[in-house]
This record gives structure tokens, sequence and C-alpha cells, in this order.
């Protein structure tokens, strides 16, 4: 009896670990096929490219990567002129330049190719139907209120939608008056300083943000040396990602000068 119930605790103990080991691989996109393939943590910047067409920001082009593997989606974001999410990155391959379009009217746009406009709705449906979905979000209004507000209309899809994305979305972050803005009215589980707005210092960096929420800090491919010169120092407690590689030379430059991830508009740089 003594022998049967020893087995039988053992058998639990294995289960358990086994289902612990299963969860952490499953929860966590880091840990994604194509990651580990590439040595990086990679962005689909702007959603991904297709037909060398890109700044897309389509629906369509989440569907062709995301069922190749890849699970970090970047977005630029908008609000309508009825303050609802829609996605453009600076109204390329779109029939329109309308700032002042509805949410309504943005809805029945398509892109040059026939591809459709990412908007709130369709963010909602996918997070819904791929937990493991990564979307980083740049707003792309023209003042930091305006970045803070679509920051602050997807913290509002929670309530209206009755769903948890905070885990699902990473937001980036401009300035520091932006982050004064964003923190107290969103709640998101992590958050990235991006420099291509405002240029801060390493000190100033770590000192703003420091909070455990910012995962990491992204910077373009010609980020100063001075900043380079202290990456060791960056890592010790947040990722670094480069935007955005135009080539495999400036791919490899990202590794070699440790970052932890790209943004990326042509897949064939990696693969």
């Amino acid at each position: 009896m003594k022998k049967i119930k020893k087995s039988v605790l053992i058998s639990l103990i294995l289960m358990l670990i086994l289902l612990i080991t299963g969860c952490k691989q499953t929860s966590d996109p880091i840990d994604n096929k194509k990651d580990v393939e590439n040595e990086l943590i990679v962005f689909l910047h702007a959603g991904g490219s297709y037909d060398e067409l890109t700044h897309l920001n389509a629906q369509e082009t989440f569907e062709y990567y995301y069922n190749q593997g890849y699970r970090y989606f970047e977005y630029d974001l908008k609000l309508s002129s009825d303050g609802k999410i829609i996605s453009t990155h600076d109204w390329e391959h779109l029939d329109v330049y309308n700032p002042t379009i509805t949410y309504e009217e943005f809805k029945t746009l398509k892109l040059s190719n026939g591809f459709t406009p990412a908007n709130e709705e369709w963010i909602i449906e996918i997070i819904q139907k791929y937990s493991d979905v990564i979307f980083i979000i740049d707003a792309k209004m023209n003042t930091t209120e305006g970045d803070a507000a679509v920051l602050i209309r997807l913290e509002e899809l929670e309530s209206i939608y009755n769903i948890d994305i905070s885990k699902n979305i990473i937001p980036e972050v401009f300035s520091i008056e932006m982050w004064e803005i964003v923190k107290k009215a969103t709640s998101f589980d992590k958050y990235l300083y991006s420099q291509y707005k405002e240029y801060y210092t390493v000190d100033t960096m770590l000192e703003n943000f420091n909070e455990e929420r910012f995962w990491g800090f992204a910077f373009p491919t010609y980020v100063d040396g001075d900043i380079r010169s202290r990456f060791k120092e960056i890592k010790e407690t947040k990722k670094i990602f480069i935007f955005t590689p135009s080539s495999i030379d400036e791919v490899n430059y990202a590794k070699d000068i440790g970052a932890d991830g790209v943004y990326i508009d042509f897949i064939s740089l990696i693969e």
C-alpha cells in the first residue's frame, strides 16, 4: 500500500511539473519558434510588408505572418474624428488623406492592394481569437496629448468589450510628458520607450522610465555612440530593440551591438 501511494505521489509530481512547463512554453510569446530561430525578438513593422509594400497596417498581413509563427506585430494607430481607433502610418496606400474621417467612413476604405486597414474592432477580435498575440502600439497623432489619447482609448476598450487586453498590448511611450499622462490613465502590463520623437541621455531614460512595467527601450539603427556604449548597463534592467533595419548588414549590426529584438518590414532580412 505504501509503495502504491509513493508511486501515485511521484506520478502527480511529474504531472504537475509537466503542466507548469507546458504553461510556461505556451503563455510566453517570447519563446515562439521564430524568435528562437532568428536569435532576436521580431516585431512585424506596421503589421508586416506584402509584395514589397510597407506601412500597410493591414488585417491580412497579420494572418499571413501569424501563420508563419510570428507573434509580435507593431501597428500605427490614430483616432478617428469620433474618437475611435483606426490604423495608418500617414495615409499611405489609401485613396484619401482625411484626418477628420469618422470611424464608420474609415471602415469602408481599402488599401491600394485590396487589403483592409486595421481598426479597433478587428484588434479586439484578434486578441479574442489569438491569446498569444502581442500588439506594439505606435500612436501617430500630432501632439503628445493626441498620442496619449490613443492609448487611453485602447484602455477603454477593455470595459467596452469586457475583455482584459493589458497583456496583449505594449504601447510605445515617446516622452516624459507623454508618460506622465499615460501612467495615470492606463494599466498595460508592459510599455516601451521609443526614441524617435524625443531624445534623452541614458541617465534621463533610466531615471524616468525605470518602472518595472517598462519592458525595454527602442532605438533607431543610427543610435548614437554614447548610448551604444551603455547598452550593457541598460540591458541589466531593460531589453533593447532596434528599428527598422533595411538590410541584412543592419540586422547583423543590431545583433552585434547586443539588441534583443528588431522591428522588421521584410522578413527576408532575418530568414
